[in-house]
């Protein structure tokens, strides 16, 4: 179509008729030819920010924001041109709680970092564990290392400090006091041991009191024996966890059936 009448139309024009198209046509046209991506691509966010996708595969509609969150290729693009567009980073993810759940479960470190300055906080859980907790569980060393250290940090100086409405509060924030967080660290050292992640075992190991009973109700070495990681055992003995007679038991009929 690069070189039909249509395509020669000066900018303004092409600009109008953009205005009046839904954002999967005006996509759609800016695909016809090249020089309408510089002109039009601002329009594109612009129209996308209150944009509603019809159901998908998840059967629910969803935002472009939230589909961007999960679509590994538009998250490096158009998930940061979207939160730049101000879109509403508080509403919930599609797979998990908030959008910042869904990033950090797929381990992208770079959008992680953007919805926390963007004002999602870190700790947040909307019935859900904190992201930590997933990224964990899907053995994201670097997403896990930014959340324990420095991604408080960031969202008390970076973020924008607005006071939320009503619907903001109920659907991101909810205040974690030192309890809950040991529940999530001890959450977190689980999942990460049951599939074997040894370097975020030991990572969040520098927290946790692995000879106390792990919090969630099942022992910390019961997770390792379910990952089946001889290391990940190794580890936690070392530093004091208890096999008690489940554990043992299990460990018993996996070498019988090994």
């Amino acid at each position: 179509m690069g070189d039909t009448p249509f395509c020669r139309l000066p900018d303004e024009i092409i600009l109008e008729i953009g205005s009046s198209l839904e954002a999967s046509d005006l996509a759609a046209l800016i695909r016809t030819c090249r020089r309408y991506y510089d002109s039009m691509q601002d329009m594109l966010y612009n129209v996308a920010v209150t944009y509603t996708l019809n159901s998908g595969i998840l059967y629910k509609e969803q935002t472009v924001l939230q589909w961007a969150a999960i679509e590994s290729k538009q998250r490096k693009w158009t998930l940061a041109a979207l939160v730049r567009k101000g879109a509403d980073i508080y509403g919930e993810g599609m797979l998990l709680g908030t959008l910042l759940h869904d990033v950090a479960a797929s381990g992208d470190e770079k959008a992680t970092k953007l919805l926390v300055r963007s004002g999602i906080h870190p700790w947040t859980a909307v019935h859900s564990a904190p992201p930590l907790v997933h990224a964990s569980g899907g053995g994201h060393e670097s997403i896990v290392r930014y959340l324990l250290y420095d991604a408080m940090n960031i969202w008390q100086r970076d973020a924008p400090q607005h006071i939320m409405t009503f619907e903001e509060s109920n659907r991101v924030t909810i205040a974690w006091d030192e309890a809950e967080r040991q529940w999530a660290l001890h959450e977190a050292l689980s999942r990460a041991a049951r599939r074997g992640h040894l370097a975020i075992v030991e990572l969040l190991c520098q927290h946790i009191d692995v000879s106390k009973p792990c919090l969630t109700g099942t022992p910390f070495t019961m997770s390792a024996s379910i990952g089946g990681s001889i290391e990940v055992m190794q580890m936690l003995l070392r530093l004091g966890a208890e096999l008690g007679p489940s554990v043992l038991h299990k460990l018993l009929i996996m070498a019988i059936w090994s």
